[in-house]
């Protein structure tokens, strides 16, 4: 059996395209393995939390006639905060100690100090305050982390890319095109010339009914609309991600870096997409697809869902969809190996068994992410316990503690009226009966 696990991971890529049916299966048979890592994070949720079966909000247990509560109904039924002091606690040293830390650059010759000192400067700024939700994801990264026993988080280099208008000066397009340049100097011309509707659709970017509308402007006042993609922004991002439920990769490694493949989970909106294939540069053809897939679209399919289905089960949401990157090593016929990461949809997959959005080669022989465990105490980084599960036997017992005294309490201030042997009480037994 392992040794045929091992020959799953043993993935061949002799060309271009990856092996997109042999990682969506690797995606599948991880999730499932996994789903006990998310079980477990969910238990230590409701630990933490103090959410279990009947609990109400106003601190006392109501039972029904088929199960009645114990002792009485009405006994006390705290919720008692241990594991969440200890975590915030935990958590808040954490964010503390990230906010007073210093990048330090060190000098490479005698003559570095001042591009030392500006590097230093620059880096803690860029980390502490020029990174979008970095501080929010190192909060994040630190309570699950702290409360689950295991954390991941992700380091990339996200770019955004949009169309915009600019306005192109009529000189310049008679400056590109000499087309454009004879008809915009002849004023008894009312229609441009074939020739220079072609040249203006190239150099706007538009349709030929539409460069000849740009054209007509640009001859009545002076300029015309250009249709062109921009980069709104190029930078590093940090994301915080779940075992589990974000993040997928063999729990039988001691490093994430030692994984044959790791894949990372988003549910993306119909314009989170479009802006994803503008930005990522996915083939045209993926996105159709999966657009397709949303509910309401043109041979889109109802969302698969259930009521006791999470969203992290579904490939198709109300109005999301799953996107899986997959980050594995392969290597080619002549034995050459290689890091490489592949987008993919597996709400697609049954349709076409080799459609996905993009691949590459990556540069780095490192994935982009790594794992925090709370503790040391097994060899596997994902045999880490958290305050959910240390602590959980002492908040039970202080639990207890506290609704005795409250039970206590009620039965020494209202005690149980006396009845004569043989006489059935009205009520059953507790405060007032």
């Amino acid at each position: 059996m392992e040794d045929s696990q091992s020959n799953r991971y043993d993935l061949l890529q002799s060309s271009d395209a990856p092996p997109v049916e042999d990682l969506a299966g690797l995606f599948e048979d991880l999730s499932s393995k996994l789903d006990a890592n998310y079980q477990y994070s969910e238990r230590c949720h409701r630990e933490r939390f103090c959410d279990w079966p009947g609990r109400s909000r106003d601190g006392k247990k109501h039972g029904t006639q088929s199960a009645p509560a114990f002792p009485w109904e009405g006994a006390s039924d705290l919720r008692t905060w241990n594991i969440d002091d200890i975590t915030n606690k935990l958590c808040a040293l954490a964010s503390h100690s990230l906010d007073n830390a210093k990048v330090s650059a060190f000098c490479a010759s005698g003559a570095d100090p001042a591009a030392a000192g500006e590097s230093e400067q620059f880096m803690d700024w860029y980390l502490k305050r020029a990174l979008p939700s970095a501080r929010r994801n190192f909060k994040l990264a630190a309570q699950w982390g702290v409360s689950f026993g295991f954390a991941a988080m992700g380091v990339y280099w996200e770019e955004k890319r949009a169309k915009i208008k600019s306005s192109v000066p009529a000189a310049e397009l008679a400056e590109a095109s000499g087309h454009i340049a004879l008809w915009l100097d002849d004023e008894s011309a009312e229609e441009p010339s074939p020739e220079a509707v072609s040249d203006a659709g190239e150099i706007l970017g538009c349709s030929a009914a539409e460069a000849k509308k740009r054209l007509l402007a640009c001859k009545a006042f002076g300029a015309a609309d250009r249709d062109e993609t921009a980069t709104v922004y190029s930078r590093a991002r940090l994301r915080a991600l779940r075992v589990g439920r974000d993040i997928f990769f063999p729990r039988e490694v001691e490093s994430i870096q030692d994984a044959p493949c790791v894949f990372t989970v988003e549910f993306l909106s119909p314009n989170q997409l479009r802006e994803r294939a503008e930005s990522e540069r996915w083939k045209p053809e993926f996105l159709d697809e999966v657009l397709k897939k949303f509910p309401g679209s043109r041979g889109g399919e109802k969302a698969r869902s259930s009521a006791s289905a999470s969203m992290a089960d579904k490939d198709v949401g109300e109005n999301r969809v799953k996107i899986v990157r997959a980050y594995y090593e392969a290597h080619d016929s002549s034995g050459a190996q290689s890091k490489r990461y592949c987008v993919f949809c597996p709400a697609v997959l049954g349709d076409s068994k080799t459609l996905y959005a993009a691949s590459a080669r990556m540069e780095s022989q490192r994935y982009p992410f790594e794992v925090y465990a709370f503790e040391h105490a097994e060899s596997e980084i994902l045999d880490a316990r958290g305050t959910a599960e240390i602590a959980e036997g002492w908040q039970r017992e202080i639990k207890t503690q506290k609704d005795l005294r409250v039970d206590n309490a009620s039965i020494s201030i209202n005690p149980p009226k006396l009845f004569r042997v043989g006489n059935k009480p009205d009520s059953a037994f507790g405060p007032n009966a």
